[in-house]
């Protein structure tokens, strides 16, 4: 566990050193670094996120320690779209 100078919260991300080190991974986008809160301990992290591709895995969504595969990422996807609708309902 990191620890980001900008914000008083832990930044929580992958080790991905070597993989980069290697030449496999290329980081296409980065996308910020939102603060979920963890109620189970009352408390915030950052995950970075960011769009990568490597030969190994192909296009992955990183969001922080955790990579989301293509499948994966389509049930985020429809978690989000679904969180949207549920949002745009309350205005």
């Amino acid at each position: 566990m990191l620890h980001d100078v900008s914000s008083p919260f832990p930044l929580h991300d992958a080790d991905r050193y070597d993989i980069d080190r290697e030449g496999s991974r290329e980081v296409i986008q980065e996308l910020g670094i939102p603060e979920p809160h963890t109620p189970n301990n009352d408390s915030w992290a950052r995950l970075p996120m960011r769009i990568t591709t490597s030969a190994a895995s192909g296009i992955t969504l990183e969001l922080g320690p955790y990579d989301f595969s293509g499948q994966d990422f389509l049930a985020l996807e429809h978690a989000v779209n679904e969180m949207r609708a549920i949002l745009d309902g309350y205005h």
